[in-house]
């Protein structure tokens, strides 16, 4: 099964894609990776593109479209090198198409590809395609907001003391006593993204994305200014909560999720992470979903290959090298006046790769190896 990815997907070694299924193009909207230290059943599956969906719909004003998820096959289509269109598998002992996957079933995901349709089967033309998001702690707002909040952003003295009783000198993520210069503590959500708090209808939550608050943002900030909000951590493990690649999903017994990185983040904690070392706090699980559905929407939405590249950058591509034009592609795939250096590209090697699979025979008067440039194809 062939496709194309992001670079970012296939360096995440991502292998579970799930597809908008548009009629006229099939796109990988969310991505990400499952294994033997991650596991996942159909019946998280869908939460999982549940939460991405809910949040994403949300912040666009619009309510989220019912859906299924069916097993799908990829293929790059004959017309255009970078598109895609697919069709939900066939069971091999009934000849039908496969039914789609349960919603409560604990049987485990197989890595492969996924198609998000209707309740009829049929091919959602839904805007199911999610904005990436930025790392919880990285600052994109209003600079005023972000210069008020920021110096509130280090643990007070008397938190850091309430969460010193509660967790002692163990890491929560692992459980191990630690010394105390090996260990601090750190916020969950940070202060200046506190509106991440609030319930998704309410209109101030977005808004304070990027614009000043309509509400006092010290008195936004206090609201999660609590022990409540605060883990201790190994120094080492800390930098990779922050930057969302390491999340505690609650709802899943706490289960502790890499979203990629799996040897750096074993190599820092020192083993493989399977259980979250719950504090005696039971108000920390809302900071802590809030958490994981922000790291969430920030490692799986998207992985198509479009992502990769600006706007229009790969029709104006394909344009420059003739592609659009059915006559021009026997010139363009000689070199015509273009240096074999524009084809030797991420993008030019993927649209080589098509026309080595492609049916038609008379574009092949020269093969792509004469060109010095070998065939490329992401699969798994």
């Amino acid at each position: 099964m062939l496709h194309l990815t992001s670079e970012e997907a296939a360096n995440k070694s991502n292998n579970i894609f799930i597809w908008r299924t548009a009629s006229y193009n099939y796109t990988i909207v969310l991505s990400w990776r499952v294994d033997e230290d991650l596991p996942m059943t159909h019946r998280n599956m869908y939460r999982w593109v549940d939460e991405a969906s809910e949040e994403h719909f949300s912040r666009i004003g619009f309510s989220t479209p019912t859906y299924l998820i069916f097993p799908v096959e990829i293929e790059r289509t004959k017309n255009n090198p970078l598109a895609h269109h697919g069709r939900i598998l066939v069971d091999l002992d009934s000849g039908l198409p496969s039914p789609p996957l349960a919603r409560d079933s604990l049987e485990r995901l197989d890595p492969g590809s996924y198609g998000l349709f209707t309740l009829n089967g049929e091919p959602s033309n839904h805007s199911f395609t999610f904005s990436p998001l930025y790392s919880i702690y990285t600052l994109k707002m209003s600079t005023v907001y972000a210069k008020v909040l920021v110096p509130q952003s280090t643990v007070e003295e008397q938190i850091r003391g309430q969460v010193k009783d509660r967790d002692g000198s163990r890491c929560c993520l692992t459980g191990v006593e630690m010394a105390e210069n090996d260990l601090n503590i750190t916020y969950i959500i940070p202060p200046w993204k506190a509106y991440l708090m609030m319930d998704r209808d309410d209109g101030d939550r977005w808004a304070m994305e990027h614009t000043f608050p309509t509400k006092r943002p010290h008195a936004l900030a206090e609201t999660v200014m609590t022990s409540s909000n605060c883990l201790t951590m190994s120094k080492k493990a800390i930098p990779l909560f922050e930057k969302n690649i390491i999340a505690i999903d609650v709802d899943d017994n706490y289960r502790i999720i890499r979203f990629y990185e799996g040897k750096k983040v074993e190599a820092v904690l020192g083993q493989p992470l399977k259980e979250y070392m719950v504090p005696n706090d039971t108000k920390a699980d809302k900071f802590l979903r809030t958490h994981f559905l922000y790291s969430l929407c920030v490692h799986t939405y998207g992985g198509d290959h479009i992502d990769s590249f600006p706007l229009y950058y790969v029709d104006d591509f394909m344009d420059k090298m003739g592609l659009f034009e059915e006559n021009k592609i026997e010139f363009s795939l000689k070199g015509g006046n273009y240096s074999s250096g524009e084809w030797d590209t991420y993008l030019g090697r993927q649209i080589l790769a098509w026309f080595e699979d492609r049916p038609y025979e008379a574009w092949k008067t020269k093969s792509i190896e004469e060109f010095g440039i070998g065939q490329v194809k992401i699969e798994f």
